[in-house]
C-alpha cells in the first residue's frame, strides 16, 4: 500500500506514546516512519490500547484500522526478534 493512501494523525506527547516509541525503537521500528516495516498510526488512542492490552490490543487495533503497516511480515519479525512482547508493562 502506498503511503499516499494512509491518513496519519499527529501523535500525542504523553507517556503512552513515549513508552511505545521507546519499545518500538528497540526493534528498529519508527512511528509514522517511511520504511515499509514502520507503522502509520491513524488513531492517537492506539498507544494506550496496545500498552494496556498487549498483543490482543495490537491485533484488534489493526483490525479496527487504528494503524497500518506496508510490510506486516517484517514488522512482526522485528517485534519478535526484539522480544517486545516480554518488555510490555504489566496489564492494568
Amino acid at each position: 500500500m502506498s503511503s499516499s493512501c494512509i491518513e496519519e494523525v499527529s501523535v500525542p506527547d504523553d507517556n503512552w506514546y513515549r513508552i511505545a516509541n521507546e519499545l518500538l525503537s528497540r526493534a528498529d521500528i519508527t512511528i509514522n516512519g517511511s520504511a515499509p516495516s514502520d507503522i502509520r498510526v491513524k488513531n492517537p488512542d492506539f498507544f494506550k490500547r496496545v500498552l494496556q492490552e498487549g498483543s490482543l490490543g495490537l491485533g484488534e487495533s489493526y483490525m479496527d484500522g487504528w494503524w497500518e503497516c506496508e510490510r506486516l511480515d517484517i514488522f512482526f519479525s522485528k517485534v519478535l526478534r526484539a522480544g517486545l512482547e516480554n518488555q510490555l508493562p504489566p496489564p492494568c
